[in-house]
């Protein structure tokens, strides 16, 4: 009769026991490598708005929004956004002022960006964005961009 240590060896089951150690497959690795890229990619501060840019050299004026006139620029952390609401009612740095009142802040204001982004409603009359324009260029804004969307 044949021991099982000689019934073992015939069939090489050693070989197909895991050993101590330690081993970890390329798969996996690559698996890892791949989930910490989704993450990193989704937490990034990319953003690229698309609006239109306003000039604020020379006099200010607001260009027609025709679709050549959209552009789209790299925006890290060199843009300001300001929310403008019908009625005259401005959210800005997470505090909501009225146009007299923004005036009032954009005196004594320091800008971190050099664009400002202002996301205004349909129903915004022009006169109210010329005097926020005004009032930031005062500030120290060098461009004001006007978010819109492409026709």
């Amino acid at each position: 009769m044949n021991s099982p240590s000689e019934f073992s060896d015939c069939i090489n089951v050693h070989s197909k026991v895991l050993k101590d150690g330690f081993s970890l497959s390329v798969f996996a690795v690559f698996d890892l490598l791949l989930i910490a890229l989704m993450f990193a990619m989704m937490s990034s501060k990319f953003i690229l708005p698309t609006g239109v840019v306003l000039n604020l050299q020379g006099a200010i004026t607001l260009p027609e929004a025709g679709a050549s006139a959209l552009s789209s620029e790299f925006a890290a952390d060199s843009v300001s956004v300001l929310n403008l609401r019908e009625g005259g009612m401005i959210i800005f740095d997470g505090k909501i002022y009225t146009l007299e009142s923004f005036a009032e802040l954009m005196r004594g204001y320091s800008p971190r960006a050099e664009t400002l982004l202002v996301k205004a409603d349909k129903g915004v009359p022009s006169s109210a964005l010329i005097g926020l324009a005004s009032s930031a260029k005062s500030a120290g804004f060098k461009k004001i961009m006007l978010a819109a969307r492409p026709k």
